[in-house]
């Protein structure tokens, strides 16, 4: 049975929450709960399967493994029934489900979020959150707020500097063609509660996916990263816990923790200007662009940050943004440079000095921690510090606390912080089992990794007390357990064969009982040993946390399959644009229009000319030619979209092939003819749903009737 974890769950409505509801709420985003399984789910699978087919050039191949795996998913879709012999977890988990959907339904003024630390759900009134964003965002010192939405020329500006690129011969024309944008969406900013601070203040963070220099940060971000070379960052806790186990001071130092306060939104532009002309040397080994244009597209990326929230645009004046793909390698250029500089002034020894991101572990002499404080401080008015002292020779850094030995050396332990949750993925949840597993041994290698004074017995009992907090079974725990001591002890091997091929990754929903099988159908195969198969779910409970993003105008979204209506009959038309809807409607409203001036032409055979090229088309001026209807362009619906553009013709197809439309045969020969049964079959079913929901709800209204007339009477 699926256990509560208090501490995961922050409720600050006063709302009374159901039990269930609470539970449910406290397994956190990524826990995966049982799904009905939609047509849509296996139209992806289907896409996805065939980017993977492509990866082998030989037709024979992919023709033989698409069959093999067409039959798999026949079989599976023949086969499912409601399976009435649930675990007891499962039924939990559907029932909790669907009082969570009424829960939320029936009270619309609350909201739930995932912490900013901690990993805990809040539990919020959308009031509070949202007067707590526009206090947020009434910093004139860090937000400007603007007139219109500058979507359209951001990236007019990034599409001209993309251009400069490819004519001074900078990058190639496949380079181009990535980095410039032609379906910007301006992005939407939401505010992460920080569970473990009064009165809960949120952190802002700005998705910048849709952003129209998404792409151009990230082209920037990859040249950096590879150019930095600081010697005071760590990549990670290990990487700490290798190099502090093996240091030693002398006496009358101590330890301490400097933190940047909102590190992000205060990187002052002159400092990335000088942290780039400082190191260009190392830049320019991985790229031909000057110094500078580089400069230039820099600052344009960093000004370009902008968001909308509450349909009102606002543009960051200062620093950037969490969630801008630059912004990490930009706060350790700055930071780098704010060592270097305060480290030649100070006249303070300082053996220790390493840091992540915008926490700081350091060693200083006892009486001089003020003064190498007011030195970082004094840096520059925007980056300020804040200070945390060991205490009994004990001071938290990063996943674990440093410990001074009588002998100044270190030490170091596992640790969990007061605030933490110690949530990680659930047992019970959907994923495949060895996912779930490999996250359990992960954390017995992190907790015996860093743990370096405490015994053996000590370190299972944490492990113990954290996985079964997580509903991990005591006899898969003490497996783990062993594993981890056996692969201790044996003498590391070199790897057999240095020249094998790279992993290439690849992803397909997770099905319980049918992704499986495909997976192991490849591997059997011996034709795609160069792909690993990964899955991913689509129905966690993240899926019940209230977007308070905000949802994107239908008419703004992109690489999406639609569907628009007949006013006059019961004719539908299913298409795909990778541009905006708007945009494609757009065309189709052109092509209406053009009927109309067509319609009026008097000469009889330049008319029925012009209309026979119109019917050519689409399917949709087909219709239009031969009755004189017309579609609804007012209320397109969107079907389906993904992220990935070469699935949206397969995701067409299938979205045709199992809806009533006009559409022309020739609009599903796009699809390989193995798939012709599962489409028929999923149609059927789908006709079949649709009848017993409509035999539902007239049962549902009779039995309605029948129960007020009861009360009458």
């Amino acid at each position: 049975m699926v256990s509560f974890n208090e501490k995961a769950l922050l409720n600050s409505t006063g709302v009374q929450i159901p039990k269930e509801t609470q539970v449910l709420l406290s397994l956190g985003p990524k826990f995966a709960v049982p799904q009905n399984i939609r047509n849509t789910s296996y139209f992806h699978l289907i896409a996805d399967l065939e980017d993977i087919y492509r990866c082998n050039p030989d037709r024979s191949v992919q023709n033989n493994i698409r069959a093999g795996v067409s039959n798999i998913i026949q079989n599976h879709i023949n086969n499912s029934r409601i399976d009435t012999n649930q675990s007891l977890s499962s039924r939990f988990c559907t029932s909790a489900l669907k009082a969570t959907n009424h829960f939320l339904k029936a009270n619309p003024e609350v909201c739930v979020l995932p912490s900013d630390k901690g990993n805990r759900t809040v539990v919020m009134l959308r009031a509070n959150y949202e007067a707590k964003m526009l206090e947020l965002l009434e910093d004139s010192e860090t937000y400007k707020k603007l007139d219109r939405d500058p979507t359209t020329k951001f990236q007019n500006q990034n599409n001209a500097l993309v251009v400069r690129l490819q004519n001074l011969g900078l990058i190639d024309e496949r380079t181009a063609r990535c980095l410039k944008s032609r379906t910007a969406v301006s992005p939407r900013i939401y505010g992460l509660p920080k569970a473990h601070k009064p009165n809960l203040p949120l952190r802002p963070v700005v998705p910048t996916m849709t952003a129209p220099t998404y792409e151009l940060s990230k082209f920037l971000s990859n040249i950096l990263q590879q150019s930095v070379n600081n010697t005071y960052s760590i990549r990670n806790s290990e990487e700490f816990c290798e190099f502090i186990n093996s240091s030693t001071v002398g006496p009358g130092y101590a330890m301490v923790s400097f933190d940047v306060v909102s590190l992000f939104t205060n990187i002052p532009l002159e400092l990335v200007r000088k942290g780039i002309l400082n190191q260009w040397n190392n830049i320019k080994e991985h790229t031909n662009i000057n110094l500078d244009l580089f400069l230039e597209i820099v600052v344009f990326v960093i000004e370009a940050s902008y968001f909308v929230f509450q349909q009102k645009h606002y543009q960051q004046i200062a620093g950037t943004a969490m969630g801008n793909p630059l912004s990490p390698v930009l706060a350790e250029i700055v930071t780098g440079e704010l060592i270097d500089a305060v480290l030649s002034k100070l006249g303070v020894h300082i053996p220790i000095l390493k840091k992540f991101v915008d926490d700081f572990f350091i060693v200083i002499p006892a009486n001089e921690v003020d003064t190498v404080l007011g030195a970082f401080n004094d840096y520059h008015p925007k980056l300020q510090f804040t200070v945390e002292y060991e205490v009994d020779g004990r001071l938290p850094f990063l996943d674990m606390v440093v410990v001074r030995n009588e002998d100044q050396s270190f030490s170091t332990d596992w640790f969990m912080k007061p605030i933490a949750s110690g949530r990680i993925l659930n047992y019970f949840s959907l994923h495949p089992k060895h996912l779930k597993i490999n996250v359990a041994y992960n954390f017995v290698k992190k907790v015996n990794t860093l743990s370096t004074i405490k015994t053996e017995q000590q370190k299972k009992e944490t492990v113990m007390r954290l996985l079964k907090l997580n509903d991990y079974p005591v006899s898969l725990i003490n497996r783990l357990i062993n594993r981890h001591n056996e692969r201790r002890t044996r003498t590391p091997t070199q790897p057999e064969n240095d020249d094998q091929q790279i992993k290439i990754y690849k992803s397909i929903p997770y099905i319980v009982g049918l992704s499986q099988q495909i997976t192991q159908y490849f591997k059997r195969s011996n034709e795609f040993d160069n792909i690993n198969i990964v899955h991913y779910n689509n129905n966690t409970v993240g899926s019940l946390y209230r977007a308070m993003k905000g949802r994107t105008d239908t008419y703004q979204r992109n690489n999406v399959i639609y569907c628009i209506g007949c006013q006059q009959c019961d004719a539908k038309y299913v298409g795909m644009t990778t541009n905006k809807l708007q945009t494609r409607m757009y065309g189709h409203k052109s092509d209406v229009n053009l009927l109309d001036k067509v319609t009026k032409i008097e000469n009889t055979s330049d008319r029925l000319h012009k209309l026979s090229g119109l019917k050519e088309r689409t399917a949709m001026m087909n219709h239009c030619v031969s009755t004189g209807h017309r579609f609804d362009l007012q209320n397109a619906s969107i079907l389906d979209h993904s992220l990935k553009t070469n699935r949206l013709p397969i995701l067409e197809v299938c979205h045709i092939m199992t809806t009533q439309n006009i559409n022309k045969r020739t609009d599903v020969e796009g699809l390989h003819t193995c798939y012709t049964g599962i489409m028929h079959t999923l149609n059927r079913l789908s006709h079949r749903n649709r009848q017993n929901r409509n035999d539902l709800d007239t049962n549902t209204i009779e039995t309605d009737e029948a129960r007020m007339n009861q009360n009458d009477e």
